[in-house]
């Protein structure tokens, strides 16, 4: 299994729009790049925060081989850093276009180890 996260502008699965930014995402889908089964986190966090969420405590009990993203913060970046989840970033259009990306090679590595 490869796991990753993709900040999600709402719950369409593969056809939902990346998000702009991780930390607004409303909604955290977790999907197996082998065999494309995926489901959809309410991201949690980001209601109990006033300036966005913290994603890092959104991501804290998931399971995850890597976070595919269209932008993320330096701090949020440096976070998931030192948890040791590699972040690739550069992610655009709708999930289903960011796993295809992700598979391909076509995302800049952000943080952590590329796949």
């Amino acid at each position: 299994m490869n796991i990753v996260c993709i900040p999600v502008s709402d719950d369409r699965g593969l056809r939902a729009p990346v998000a702009p930014s991780l930390d607004t995402a409303p909604v955290l889908l977790f999907v197996d790049a082998s065999t494309l089964a995926h489901r959809a986190f309410p991201n949690e966090a980001q209601r109990r925060r006033s300036r966005g969420c913290d994603p890092c405590e959104a991501l804290d009990d998931a399971t995850m081989d890597a976070v595919i993203v269209a932008s993320i913060d330096e701090g949020t970046l440096e976070r998931l850093a030192r948890r040791g989840v590699p972040v690739l970033g550069g992610a655009s259009g709708t999930a289903a276009d960011a796993i295809s990306a992700y598979m391909a090679g076509k995302l800049r590595v952000l943080a952590g180890p590329a796949r």
